[in-house]
């Protein structure tokens, strides 16, 4: 087990650019395949699409630019032995698990949970909330403003941690998957949902996170480990989900328009933006017996 382990997170090191473009079109091809077959959605899926992946080019091209920078980050740390995980003298394999469990936990999960609690993050991250047909390529729908704030929460957990180069390209690569996939318009078999939710994000937990009031909203902020969110307590559960986001309207027009969903953080107020702490927290609609017997 420890052997491929680290044969896994060497082969992603080893790959070049082209051949990790390669897997990201085959990632592309196999969730649409699958939605396309057992979807929820099946009309103006091209429309809906389009859109996502003009964000996606723009999250792309501010990742590739700052790679080298994050890159940059993990050879520093395992030059000059910084971070949590030189304070132990730890066997490679170990410094893979340690470092993919907290670099989730900072670059993931606590800039997740930031980005719904600071105005000014919220503001940005409503334009992938604002979604209403969530499918995979809701993943891919990222202002650029905060897929740069993405890249600096990874610059933090890469020094606090002292991420390995190695065990840094197989956690994007991981988290990259997770991500389509936890979006995607699928539903696991009952038994399947309830078994892998307890460790993993599952694609039905995420759907909560997109549902459209609180307290739902506000939960479920992990993309790879659903335990974080039960050690924090903010993982919630529920069956019917109505996707969007309840600060702004629905808008048909605007999401037709990428400048516009680009100007949105910015002009929120034209855009019948609700401030936050006028909105409905709706606690009495969460029964935690009804929803912790399905999980």
């Amino acid at each position: 087990m420890r052997l491929c382990m680290e044969s896994v997170v060497i082969f992603f090191a080893k790959l070049n650019v082209w051949q990790k473009a390669l897997i990201l079109l085959i990632e592309f091809a196999f969730f649409w395949s699958l939605e396309s077959a057992f979807g929820i959605f099946k009309t103006g899926k091209y429309k809906h699409a389009k859109i996502n992946l003009f964000f996606w080019a723009w999250t792309l091209g501010i990742n590739l630019i700052f790679a080298g920078l994050i890159t940059g980050a993990s050879v520093f740390v395992e030059k000059y032995r910084l971070g949590l995980l030189y304070l132990f003298e730890l066997p490679f394999y170990l410094k893979i698990i340690f470092s993919f469990v907290l670099t989730d936990l900072i670059a993931v999960y606590f800039h997740h949970r930031l980005a719904h609690k600071i105005p000014a993050f919220w503001k940005l991250h409503i334009v992938h909330h604002s979604d209403t047909q969530m499918d995979f390529t809701t993943s891919l729908r990222h202002h650029p403003l905060e897929a740069l704030i993405r890249v600096g929460f990874t610059i933090l957990a890469v020094i606090l941690v002292g991420v390995p180069t190695e065990s840094l390209v197989f956690y994007q690569a991981v988290t990259f998957l997770f991500s389509q996939w936890i979006h995607s318009d699928s539903v696991l078999p009952e038994f399947w949902e309830k078994a892998i939710s307890k460790i993993f994000i599952t694609p039905g937990l995420h759907k909560v996170h997109h549902h459209k009031t609180l307290p739902w909203t506000d939960s479920n902020y992990g993309t790879v480990f659903s335990f974080w969110d039960r050690i924090f307590g903010t993982i919630r559960f529920k069956s019917e989900i109505e996707f969007g986001v309840d600060v702004l309207p629905d808008s048909e027009e605007r999401e037709k328009s990428l400048i516009r969903l680009l100007l949105l953080p910015f002009r929120t107020e034209k855009e019948g933006y609700i401030d936050r702490s006028g909105r409905n927290q709706n606690i009495s609609a969460w029964n935690p017996k009804e929803n912790m017997q399905n999980y």
